[in-house]
């Protein structure tokens, strides 16, 4: 639970840090499903 804790705080951060990179990264698990 503190990994997965600590895995949503970092995402979060990453968002934060690069929404651009964020959006890209969505848009690759979209084309990968």
């Amino acid at each position: 639970m503190k990994e997965a804790y600590g895995q949503g705080k970092r995402r979060k951060h990453l968002k934060v840090k690069a929404p651009a990179l964020e959006r890209r990264l969505e848009g690759w698990i979209e084309r990968a499903k």
